[in-house]
């Protein structure tokens, strides 16, 4: 697990977990359309399914062209995971492939588990499997946090947070915050103004129940891709794109200044996740799924004989 220094405050670092590669499968081309287009419909397990077939055959393609779709070819198992992972009829799907699988029942907040994981791990260890290789930065022994930690999964619907065994959910409001595709150029900035905003009320909600502790240390997951300095690609947040400094300000925000922040890709969170769940073969090659508003990926590496837990 490796901490790479972007652009953003001096407490705010990009996240790389050891053995997870983060995937883009929304776009993934089905017939004249893309697979997100059709994840409301009543078909949209038997579509899925299909696409799983054809990422492990190594015959997906994107609408975009971008991504490293090859490195799926052959994968041994899927963990499905996500608000929409609930559809009965996925598991019938997914059971016809004969690709063996599990279907996470932990909803909205699968992330939970690895980020906690990986906040137990910046507090206990320091060593070079924790810290992954090709590093441009490292995590120095005084600034990891020793206090309590805490878990935020901004999703595209809502804002999930973990904090000392409790859970939280701060719906979007679409009119406040509408889609970026209906906000123009001259709104921009006003939108960013509100997504701190949106984003320090669901830290201040979760914190306002424990007015005398603070968290020293958070992982944050953003619903979109991120490049190896932190900096937020496109996503249906008007404005997060190319926002470094949207989770610092955030902090600042909910008056939590001093807090260390570590930031990944939602899918990412959910690989942690996968990790750490004894659903699944930690040996194998695994494809991580969210599903939600979006289709968010990430490939999850066998561990090898030695690895860190």
């Amino acid at each position: 697990m490796g901490t790479h220094p972007g652009d953003q405050a001096s407490h705010s670092q990009r996240l790389r977990l050891s053995g997870v590669l983060p995937l883009e499968v929304w776009d993934v081309l089905t017939g004249d359309s893309i697979l997100s287009d059709h994840m409301r419909a009543g078909y949209f397990p038997q579509l899925l399914a299909d696409t799983l077939l054809a990422l492990r055959a190594g015959q997906a393609r994107t609408r975009s062209g971008r991504g490293r779709l090859d490195v799926c070819r052959g994968f041994d198992f899927a963990f499905i995971s996500g608000g929409l992972a609930r559809d009965p009829g996925l598991t019938e799907a997914l059971t016809r492939t004969a690709i063996p699988f599990h279907v996470d029942d932990s909803g909205a907040f699968v992330g939970e588990a690895g980020g906690y994981d990986i906040l137990n791990r910046l507090r206990t260890s320091l060593s070079p499997e924790y810290r992954g290789e090709g590093r441009i930065g490292e995590v120095a022994p005084s600034e990891v946090m020793t206090g309590g930690g805490m878990v935020v999964d901004v999703g595209q619907t809502a804002i999930k947070v973990s904090w000392e065994g409790q859970r939280f959910v701060t719906p979007r409001d679409w009119t406040w915050i509408p889609l970026a595709s209906e906000v123009d150029e001259a709104r921009l900035m006003e939108q960013r103004k509100r997504l701190r905003q949106f984003l320090a009320g669901a830290l201040r909600q979760a914190t306002q129940h424990l007015p005398l502790r603070s968290p020293e240390s958070v992982v944050i997951a953003l619903p979109c891709e991120l490049d190896e300095d932190g900096r937020p690609g496109p996503c249906s947040y008007a404005g997060m794109e190319d926002d470094t400094s949207l989770v610092s300000d955030a902090l600042r925000l909910a008056g939590l200044p001093t807090a260390r922040a570590f930031v990944l890709n939602d899918a990412e969170l959910a690989a942690a996740s996968a990790q750490v769940f004894p659903q699944v073969p930690q040996r194998e090659t695994t494809l991580v799924l969210t599903l939600g508003f979006g289709v968010g990926a990430a490939l999850l590496l066998p561990r090898r004989n030695g690895d860190a837990v």
